[in-house]
């Protein structure tokens, strides 16, 4: 993807032509700069294609960036897109508040917060698609639903209890 006018802040994405069934006007597409993983962007897919590049086997989709902390950007910046082609609720936590032991995934869930400090429950997890830092939850029906985990540190605990 690359960024096309400074002006406007358009963006035109190369999507494979197996994905292309999936796109329509209007949906969400999440941006970043190839560089930084930090910074993240949102816009609309205005247009699509009608052609196929031969050799790469792909079609543009054009996308104006919503304005924002949108600075940094210029024309000719590469970014990568992350396209919505459906939108359903699901839950999730930080990446870091997810962890891997010998194939198995925990969180610490938050059981109890007193004045000694917090009481935490080491519990398995299974995680689904990973994006922006976010990992989606599946078989969450075990976990209470205003449950509470450990987001920092997770990777050290669950490490040290074994």
């Amino acid at each position: 993807m690359e960024l096309i006018n400074g002006d406007i802040l358009w963006a035109r994405l190369n999507v494979y032509e197996s994905d292309l069934p999936l796109l329509k006007t209007g949906q969400t597409v999440q941006l970043r700069l190839v560089e930084s993983a930090s910074e993240s962007y949102e816009g609309v897919i205005e247009s699509i294609g009608r052609t196929i590049d031969k050799e790469k086997r792909s079609s543009e989709v054009i996308i104006p960036i919503k304005r924002g902390n949108t600075g940094i950007l210029i024309p000719g910046m590469y970014l990568s897109g992350n396209i919505a082609v459906s939108n359903y609720d699901v839950r999730c936590l930080p990446e870091d508040a997810v962890v891997e032991v010998d194939g198995i995934y925990y969180g610490l869930l938050l059981v109890n917060e007193d004045p000694d400090g917090y009481h935490f429950e080491k519990v398995e997890l299974f995680p689904g698609q990973t994006m922006f830092g976010l990992t989606e939850l599946k078989r969450t029906g075990q976990l209470p639903k205003n449950a509470r985990f450990l987001t920092k540190g997770a990777f050290q605990l669950v490490q040290e209890e074994g």
